[in-house]
């Protein structure tokens, strides 16, 4: 079983090889993103999230006791699938290297293109994305197709540490199901372990 195997390579990592996992304590930093290794001190209850063609989270009461609580189809098979129907492209290696080449800038909308600028009521800097691919639909046919991909690959925060844009929307998922469990339960799930986790 896949979410089994998931476990029992935790547990692994988190008693015998702990230097396999690692975290960025900047990920906004493109130039230097500061890669730590991650003390894998595991504490119960905490979300793990598996992100993998599609996503499942995890509620882990220990190492031989947990439960999938939820999960979405929009996960890196998405993020592949959309690329090969966008561009023809063959590969996630193909993908990255062509939206490398792009500007997501012609693709997508700003807060600067509705605002004029920065929305400074509610802290919205102008350059940040207000909606994905929605810039220039009438002259869709004439979209470069780096650029399409480099809107499906840049972050929110214009971080490319993390690809896709679907990794914006697995965090907020995370987030909502951490809090959700830390208003339901007198111990807070631990979620700090794993949301900016690699192995």
């Amino acid at each position: 079983d896949e979410l089994d195997t998931l476990m029992k390579g935790l547990c692994y990592i988190s008693k015998l090889n702990s230097k396999e996992c690692f975290y960025y304590e900047e990920p906004q930093n493109d130039a230097n993103p500061n890669k730590h290794p991650f003390v894998f001190d595991i504490k119960h209850p905490f979300l793990l999230v598996n992100i993998g063609s599609g996503i499942s989270i995890l509620h882990v009461e220990s190492e031989s006791s947990y439960r999938r609580i939820t999960g979405t189809s929009i996960g890196g098979g998405t993020f592949l699938g959309l690329c090969c129907l966008l561009t023809g492209c063959s590969s996630y290696d193909e993908a990255i290297q062509l939206a490398s080449e792009g500007d997501s800038t012609k693709v997508d909308k700003l807060v600067k293109d509705i605002y004029g600028g920065d929305y400074e009521r509610f802290g919205l800097p102008g350059h940040i994305v207000a909606s994905r691919k929605l810039r220039n639909q009438s002259q869709s046919n004439y979209l470069e197709m780096d650029d399409l991909l480099e809107s499906s690959t840049s972050t929110s925060n214009s971080s490319n540490l993390i690809p896709p844009t679907t990794s914006d929307d697995i965090e907020q998922l995370q987030d909502l199901f951490n809090n959700n469990n830390a208003r339901q339960s007198t111990k807070q799930t631990n979620s700090t372990a794993v949301s900016n986790l690699t192995c």
